[in-house]
């Protein structure tokens, strides 16, 4: 794979198989999907998006322009061998995971069977970055401790922040690039999840993803922060492994 490319293929796995795609938080790194790898069965391969300024892409520039990222993963993701594809993103990544399917159709690529869209408002309403760019290193640090992505002893650590400020601003900036248009429905399913406590997502608002869909619409809300996640790792586990097995069952049925 080219040093430059955006997608990281972190699992192989057979022809017949079930591809996951997924899109990182802001901030976020291909390597925070590394755990994924100790429980996704054989029959999944993992594509895991890297996106600029970190890790092996330190030395590239930072995305600055959200729809010009979402057609560089799509001009990847349409070469890729046909398979039925779930897409997961969490939070600016569940955003990208939309765009992206919405991209791919235009360009009449169809693989896409579900959604997972996990602490992320429906773009028809309010998604704007720009309240949060503009604050003090300090204030955006202590709305990122309110959102449980910043540990305490991380904020301590000097050399982690210089690491994660630039990045998260970044993604922040990016984030403000994002111009919603409405367009017709989905023709996949989507699974929508969220913290009841999320300072950043109204749980109450995500049944409205809903209209983003002409397939059935899950939507599982969790008790904790913007990372319930964390918290509900093995839930949430059971939630992806069960929607794996349903698309493979379908694909086997073929």
């Amino acid at each position: 794979m080219n040093k430059q490319a955006l997608l990281r293929c972190m699992k192989t796995a057979p022809e017949n198989s079930i591809r996951v795609i997924c899109f990182p938080y802001a901030g976020g790194a291909a390597s925070i999907f590394n755990s994924w790898l100790n429980f996704l069965p054989d029959c999944v391969e993992l594509i895991v998006a890297q996106l600029p300024g970190r890790d092996d892409l330190y030395a590239m520039p930072f995305a600055t322009n959200f729809d010009s990222l979402v057609k560089l993963l799509c001009d990847e993701i349409f070469i890729l061998p046909e398979k039925t594809d779930i897409v997961f993103g969490h939070s600016l990544g569940a955003l990208i995971g939309l765009e992206v399917a919405r991209e791919l159709r235009r360009r009449n690529h169809r693989n896409i069977k579900h959604l997972i869209l996990s602490a992320a408002n429906p773009p028809h309403l309010e998604t704007s970055f720009e309240d949060k760019i503009n604050l003090s290193n300090y204030e955006f640090l202590k709305y990122m401790k309110t959102l449980g992505g910043i540990p305490n002893e991380a904020l301590l650590n000097q050399e982690l922040i210089d690491i994660a400020l630039p990045r998260l601003r970044a993604d922040f900036t990016l984030g403000d690039t994002y111009e919603y248009y409405q367009e017709r429905p989905l023709d996949c399913y989507f699974t929508v999840l969220g913290g009841k406590d999320d300072v950043a997502v109204n749980a109450a608002t995500l049944k409205e993803w809903e209209f983003y869909s002409s397939k059935k619409v899950d939507l599982h809300i969790f008790q904790g922060d913007h990372f319930y996640i964390q918290q509900h790792q093995k839930a949430f586990y059971a939630i992806l492994i069960d929607i794996i097995t349903r698309h493979k069952t379908a694909v086997d049925s073929l």
